[in-house]
Order: C-alpha cells, then sequence, then structure tokens
C-alpha cells in the first residue's frame, strides 16, 4: 500500500505479485497492477464451481477464520454467491487460532451442508479435516482455502485426503499458451534448467508480470512511462499464468487471474474449474470417510 502511493506520485506503473488487499485498489491508484484480484474477488471462481454442480446443492455453509485475510476472502466470496443465488444459509466464525474445531463438526452434524467451505490456514484446515474424520460427519463438497495444497498436508491425512477441495492459483500442467516460453510447462521446463529453488505460484506469476511488461511495451512502441501504463490498463492477453486482464482498477480480472479450483484426486493436487485451466475432472460428491477408509 504505501508503494502504491510512491509510484503513483512518480507516475510510474508498477507490476506486483502479492498485495491484495482491497484496500490498495479502493485509493484511485491509476499505476499498480497486481497479478491477483483483490481478497475480496479471489474465490469468484469458486463460486462459480458451486454455482454449476449437479446436483445443485441444497444448502451451503461458510466458516471462516477470525483473521483480516480469512475474514475478506469468504465475506467476499458469500456476497457474490448471493448475486449468484446460492443457498448460503450458514456463515461461521471460527476463532483466528483453532485448537478445537467439535462445536464446527457438531453444526454440520446437525445442518448437513452439500457444501462446506472453510477459509483457514494450513493447520486450521488439517485440525477441522482430522475432527470431521474421526466424528464420521461427512460433507459431499468439502473445500478447505488453504492446506490439501501442500503434500505435507496430503501426507498427514493420506487417503482421506483424496476428494478435499481447495484453493489453487497456478498448475504448471494447465494448458495455458504463452509468446515468450511457449506454454505454462515450457516456463517450468525453462525455471528447472535454471534455478534450484522449488517453484512456486508465485515464482509464474512474478515471470508473468515481466510478460505483462513486454507486451505493453510491445503495443505502445516505446519506453514513456505513461504510455506504457496505458497499454498495460487495456491488456488482455494469454500467458504463462494464464489470461492476464486488469480490472480499471489495476487488480487481477477475478475470473481470468482468481484462483482456479483444485482438488486431492490420488494424492495430487489437481486444478479441476475452470475448464480452460483443468488438469483433472472432479469428483462430486466425494466419496464419504468410511470408503476411503475402506
Amino acid at each position: 500500500l504505501p508503494t502504491a502511493a510512491i509510484v503513483e506520485r512518480a507516475g510510474k506503473p508498477m507490476m506486483q505479485t502479492g498485495g491484495a488487499s482491497d484496500q490498495i485498489y479502493t485509493q484511485g491508484y491509476k499505476n499498480i497492477f497486481c497479478m491477483f484480484p483483490r481478497a475480496s474477488r479471489q474465490l469468484y471462481n469458486t463460486v462459480e464451481y458451486f454455482a454449476s454442480l449437479q446436483p445443485a446443492p441444497k444448502s451451503i455453509m461458510f466458516a471462516m477464520a477470525n483473521d483480516a485475510f480469512s475474514k475478506t476472502l469468504a465475506e467476499g466470496a458469500i456476497a457474490f454467491g448471493k448475486q449468484k443465488g446460492l443457498p448460503i444459509n450458514d456463515i461461521i466464525t471460527l476463532p483466528e487460532n483453532i485448537t478445537d474445531a467439535s462445536s464446527l463438526v457438531n453444526q454440520i452434524r446437525s445442518k448437513k451442508p452439500d457444501v462446506l467451505l472453510a477459509t483457514t490456514h494450513d493447520q486450521n484446515s488439517l485440525l477441522i479435516a482430522r475432527q470431521l474424520i474421526s466424528s464420521h460427519v461427512d460433507v459431499p463438497l468439502l473445500y478447505l482455502s488453504l492446506g490439501p495444497q501442500l503434500k505435507s498436508f496430503r501426507d498427514a491425512l493420506g487417503n482421506f485426503a483424496n476428494g478435499l477441495f481447495f484453493q489453487q492459483f497456478w498448475d504448471e500442467r494447465s494448458p495455458y499458451k504463452d509468446a515468450i516460453f511457449g506454454s505454462a510447462q515450457g516456463f517450468a521446463s525453462y525455471y528447472g534448467k535454471h534455478f534450484k529453488r522449488d517453484m512456486a505460484y508465485h515464482t509464474a506469476s512474478g515471470a508473468a508480470c515481466i510478460v505483462a511488461y513486454v507486451h505493453a511495451m510491445k503495443a505502445a512502441n516505446s519506453l514513456d512511462p505513461a504510455k506504457v501504463r496505458e497499454k498495460l490498463a487495456a491488456l488482455d492477453v494469454e500467458s504463462l499464468y494464464g489470461r492476464i486482464k486488469f480490472t480499471p482498477e489495476g487488480d487481477g480480472d477475478p475470473l481470468h487471474l482468481g484462483s482456479t479450483v483444485g482438488q486431492v484426486l490420488k494424492g495430487n493436487a489437481e486444478v479441476v474449474f475452470p475448464e480452460a485451466s483443468r488438469t483433472a475432472a472432479p469428483t462430486y460428491p466425494a466419496p464419504t470417510w468410511a470408503q476411503k477408509r475402506g
């Protein structure tokens, strides 16, 4: 947020891949651009997926940890879900650091939602999953925003991790085309040849920032900051990270650059929605804990 004010005064465009607070994009700044949507819009693709489910869910429960990011994430998805007419029947606020999820488990047992979306961090997500398993309480679609994308999380749950849904920003296997690297996989291969550090989605989104600059500079036929800024604002191109397109306020388009929907299938983190990003077909309803235990 402080940097956004600096580049605004300087009249220089800035591409970045991390600052997603809504506050950055509600100050009227014209020079800040982000590869992510603002936090309140990051789960738009998740809501679109819920709206596409067959059979359609009759009840959706939200559980949000009481921290700024988790609450903003959930509140944005709830507002968009209500616009879409989704049956959001219960909204539960959890402690920022959960030591016992039995109250949530009891509400799930009582109300039997078809979908539970929990905006929780990794350890909280693991605790919720473990207590649902030990209590034999099933949810046809269990979505934990953070946790299942990590191999350590999947290893901790073993076969019980299969079928869990989660927030996923990028996968090198997604069928994206890129003018510089050829494809998402082409970028991953390039990175693997030149660097030893493990690649994360931040790596790919950082590279996409440079790709965006290149497209904008070519379109402007100039390095003049004002001209490059205008072309960034109008950019609409496919890249290794997905389709680069920004809102008028500069954050990423919530459908083109928002998080995709991931699911654990056969122990692997797969992208199941939207179809343009898919690495595997989703399984819904997910198997029950008893079926996984079998």
